[in-house]
């Protein structure tokens, strides 16, 4: 392969050349009625792509913290959850949740200020909502995305306006404490327009999360966008892989090949957080067929390699998804536990209407299988999904104007009948949010909603495939005591847990044990006796979730617990 460096101090360039698929696997897809409804063709294989490094991001500077509703928390307690209530445009939404009640939304709104990306958050599970949401003052962006990474940290991107550096401006906001407005939440950025032969226009972006390797690695990035070499809407992806912000950035095919990777309409991204491998995911125009199909490249975000000098994830190998007679338009992608599932738009060829359809992998897309999630005479259009468990999943869909949600508890073979999520018929808004008007997390699902007059944000829980636990407080007095939450449709049997003390505890700094969290009810859990002085910090951890609150130690009194 060619190499040559381009401003040699700050960008090494590597020429991108074709990805050639080997090994096709042509598999017979079917409904949940076992009929046969399309070829579909599984090819794979390591090829070269297009590689750049970018020298760190620069701070973006300008914060606004604005008011996004003006009701009272009581008026949103009964059925869907109001979020905001401006005036203005309230749509695109984007939420993650760290598994312990809090909950983490971006969104594109106009406070009076005119239309930007906003970014609030719930510490209660989404009962209630912060009254203020943050904001930068940059050019107006779209579609922000947002991912948990671990303990009171969340990462979030969005789409750049086209006249920010051409389009090539790749944002990460990261937020250490979704409660603090003024101090919790930075935005750095890339511009990446002028880097190689320049990544510019970019129109889609997902970003996956994982902590699994070092405090600053953030995660990855799939995005579209225009490469200076001549690819347009082509797939792009991006990491961080030094501490002092140096990345790496991804195009996977070349213009001067015959087969290019090109026209894509979305891209997704998930880090399997037991395997730490990396799923950036895309469609793309199939130049030989016509249809769009589905195209991944794994990583192995748990292991670094060197390469000229920089560390860098190895490559585990690219996979194409091609369905003979289905288009597939917008995707979405969850992989726990070698458990793949993508959901897609799909279009049946000669067929008016969109279904959502799912491919399925027990081994890290190894091997896949098909099945349908919904499909009737309207139109299934917009997936979501995402592990709540080994094997469990939700997807959420938008039909005729509402939200429906089902769920899998065996990796994607099979999927319950769809339940409708808001509770106004037909209010979704789609209009502005062509791309995406909705998301969900684990607690449930957000989407932007017309039912008073005007696009504001909503948000309605969902109850999860078998258990699923949240860490809903932690209070004082003699000792400490959590209270855990069982959101999900089974009971949590024998789960592990740790109460323990960093400061000011003599006596009892940890104690452990099991317990039992109904299906749809709550439990708690207690450290028990101690003794001390002195300020603490008090660390509940419960099925792998933690949560932390400080104190002060008085004797086996635990005061002021916040």
């Amino acid at each position: 392969m060619e190499k040559k460096a381009i401003k040699a101090s700050i960008v090494v360039l590597i020429a991108a050349a074709m990805i050639l698929p080997v090994g096709a696997i042509t598999q017979t897809a079917y409904t949940n009625d076992k009929e046969q409804v399309s070829t579909l063709e599984i090819s794979r294989g390591h090829g070269s792509v297009g590689m750049d490094i970018s020298t760190s991001p620069v701070t973006v500077r300008g914060k606004e913290i604005k008011q996004v509703r003006s009701i009272s928390a009581n008026a949103m307690l009964d059925g869907d959850v109001q979020v905001t209530s401006g005036d203005g445009l309230e749509i695109q939404p984007s939420i993650a949740a760290d598994g312990a009640g809090s909950l983490l939304i971006g969104m594109i709104a106009d406070f009076g200020s005119g239309l930007n990306a906003y970014f609030t958050s719930s510490s209660d599970g989404g009962a209630t909502w912060a009254d203020n949401a943050v904001a930068w003052q940059i050019e107006t962006p779209q579609y922000p995305s947002v991912d948990y990474w671990g303990g009171s940290t969340y990462y979030g991107t969005m789409v750049p306006s086209s006249s920010d550096s051409d389009g090539g401006m790749l944002y990460l906001m990261e937020c250490t404490d979704p409660t603090d407005f003024e101090n919790g939440y930075t935005l750095t950025g890339w511009g990446i327009n002028d880097l190689g032969d320049g990544y510019t226009n970019i129109k889609a972006v997902d970003i996956g999360c994982d902590n699994g390797v070092e405090d600053w690695a953030y995660g990855g990035v799939a995005f579209i966008g225009d490469h200076g070499s001549g690819l347009t809407e082509t797939p792009m992806f991006a990491y961080q892989m030094t501490e002092d912000g140096y990345s790496w950035f991804y195009y996977f095919s070349s213009i001067d090949d015959p087969f290019t990777l090109e026209h894509s309409l979305s891209a997704a991204m998930s880090i399997d957080h037991t395997t730490h491998y990396a799923y950036p995911i895309w469609t793309y125009l199939n130049q030989n067929t016509g249809l769009y199909d589905i195209y991944t490249d794994i990583f192995d975000f748990g292991t670094w390699d060197e390469y000229q000098g920089y560390p860098i994830h190895p490559e585990i190998g690219s996979v194409f998804i091609n369905d003979s007679a289905v288009s597939t338009e917008y995707i979405d992608v969850s992989a726990y536990n070698n458990n793949v599932i993508i959901v897609a738009q799909t279009t049946q060829y000669g067929a008016p209407n969109r279904d959502i359809t799912c491919y399925y992998s027990y081994d890290g897309l190894q091997t896949i299988e098909t099945t349908t999630i919904a499909a009737s005479p309207d139109s299934e259009m917009h997936p979501k999904v995402i592990h709540t468990g080994d094997n469990q999943a939700i997807c959420i869909f938008v039909k005729n104007g509402n939200i429906y949600s089902t769920t899998t508890d065996d990796g994607g073979a099979t999927w319950t009948e769809p339940e409708q999520v808001n509770d106004q018929d037909g209010t979704v808004e789609t209009f502005y949010s062509e791309n995406s008007p909705a998301d969900l997390c684990k607690a449930g699902a957000i989407w932007s909603d017309t039912r008073s007059g005007n696009a504001d944000i909503y948000y309605d829980s969902i109850a999860a495939p078998g258990p699923l636990l949240a860490i809903e407080s932690i209070s004082g007095g003699f000792g400490v005591t959590a209270t855990v939450s069982n959101a999900g449709s089974e009971d949590a049997n024998n789960v592990d847990w740790t109460i323990s003390f960093d400061g000011g505890v003599f006596i009892g700094k940890e104690k452990t044990g099991t317990v039992t969290v109904p299906a749809g009810g709550e439990a708690t859990v207690k450290s028990g006796f101690i003794f001390g002085i002195g300020k603490t910090t008090v660390t509940a951890n419960i099925a792998g979730m933690s949560k932390t609150a400080s104190g002060f130690v008085l004797g086996p009194l635990v005061l002021g617990v916040e």
